[in-house]
């Protein structure tokens, strides 16, 4: 609760220097800072890709059904591809997020390198700070190699959408079927790369809360 409130109040104030420095007088290091900004990016993540596959799978049975009202249908989708759109607008802040305090923790780390005095400690801390980085420097660019894909996928749901509007009626159901397949080959690696990512931050997760 006393980081909740502190991280709250400070993230509003979008003051990263400030806000570090506050947590670290309230005893809250940066290491477990970055631990819960990653928990906050992989948990925004596994919202969109739930809602991204979701909405994939209602345009899927949308165009698969027979009988019902296509208005009705219609709307549903335009809700599903809302809730996809304001999915994926929660992720980039939090991996940008991610990305600030990691590069101040980092620094600080390399320097305290400085104060040991058993050369033995300092080697080893030297060591785990390289495993660190590197396994956070991969997450980081699945983390971004996702979000290159969510505009392309956003883009590809509209243009379904637009078109199941458009063409609503038995004539159209192959064009329909046809335009599944280009919206589902442009979604799917979007949900491929986001479960990577996420995937990884549990990695990195795991690695920063070990003792």
């Amino acid at each position: 609760m006393r980081y909740l409130l502190l991280f709250t109040a400070l993230l509003l104030a979008g003051c990263q220097s400030p806000y570090l420095s506050m947590m670290e007088k309230a005893g809250i290091p940066k290491r477990e800072i970055f631990s819960h900004r990653v928990e906050d990016a992989r948990d925004a993540q596994i919202k969109a890709r739930y809602q991204f596959n979701r909405t994939l799978e209602h345009y899927r049975l949308a165009l698969a059904a027979q009988e019902g009202d296509p208005q009705q249908r219609y709307a549903e989708l335009e809700r599903d591809y809302a809730a996809s759109q304001k999915a994926a607008q929660a992720v980039e802040p939090r991996v940008n997020q991610v990305e600030q305090v990691a590069e101040a923790m980092f620094r600080e780390w390399e320097d305290e390198l400085n104060d040991y005095q058993t050369p033995a400690l300092r080697q080893a801390s030297a060591q785990e700070l390289a495993q660190t980085r590197e396994q956070y420097q991969l997450l980081l660019a699945k983390m971004r190699d996702a979000q290159s894909r969510v505009l392309p996928a956003l883009g590809a749901l509209n243009d379904q959408l637009l078109f199941y509007k458009h063409h609503m009626n038995a004539q159209t159901v192959g064009n329909l079927q046809q335009g599944y397949s280009t919206v589902s080959g442009t979604v799917e690696p979007l949900l491929i790369d986001l479960q990577r990512s996420i995937e990884g931050a549990n990695g990195l997760i795991q690695r920063l809360q070990s003792p």
